[in-house]
């Protein structure tokens, strides 16, 4: 099997928050948001898809790369999914092994391509191909629960995930001036939740984020 074309598309989102209505408020996260897809077709008729995204500024930067990258697969076998990533990170010069963010992200949309490929070749679905050990998993929300929004906002939007059902949440913190700031906004949504909803933390690569607090499945520790 050879890779004998591909496509890239740019797909505009809504300016929302995703699960949650009314979100968000003016703050970092507005704007518009792009997800990019990579399409890889091959000599069988099959096609693989993959997808990435940067939000804002650098997203047409990442359509470039996400381009670049992917001719260079042309010809070759999606299933040696390692010799292409080694491939394209050859291609790139050093600075794609010392961990660009563009080049890494351009590169996942293609390996999720490649192990798509070789999991319709299987005819199975990707999940399945990839040894899944269960049939059904539990959904964790993610998205609505942002780091430019107000305290209220934040307990606004984590009752409303409880009331749609969901026992699993994600927050976002980890740019506020001081830990104790951090760790009143993870308060506020366990506060707004209660004690028997798991709730993860994620500081999203922010700067500080070594220095601030982190919560627990059920409350709330500090660094």
């Amino acid at each position: 099997m050879k890779i004998t074309h591909v496509t890239t598309r740019v797909l505009d989102t809504l300016d929302e928050t995703p699960l949650v209505a009314g979100l968000p408020e003016p703050g970092e996260h507005t704007g518009p948001r792009q997800l990019l897809t990579v399409e890889l077709g091959t000599d069988q008729g099959l096609v693989g898809l993959g997808v990435t995204f940067w939000h804002g500024a650098l997203a047409p930067a990442l359509k470039v790369a996400l381009d670049v990258l992917a001719e260079r697969t042309l010809g070759e076998d999606p299933r040696a999914v390692e010799a292409i990533a080694s491939k394209l990170r050859g291609a790139t010069g050093r600075t794609s092994v010392n961990g660009s963010g563009i080049f890494h992200l351009a590169l996942a949309a293609i390996d999720t391509a490649c192990w798509d490929l070789k999991a319709k070749l299987a005819d199975q679905s990707l999940c399945a191909f990839l040894g899944s050990a269960r049939q059904r998993v539990p959904a964790y929300a993610s998205g609505a629960l942002l780091r430019g929004f107000s305290l209220d906002a934040l307990q606004r939007a984590a009752d409303a995930l409880v009331r749609m059902g969901f026992g699993q949440l994600k927050m976002q913190c980890g740019s506020e001036a001081t830990p104790a700031a951090s760790i009143d906004r993870v308060r506020a949504v366990r506060e707004a939740i209660g004690p028997g909803v798991d709730l993860m933390w994620r500081a999203n690569t922010a700067p500080a984020c070594g220095r601030f607090a982190i919560c627990s499945r059920r409350g709330v520790l500090t660094s």
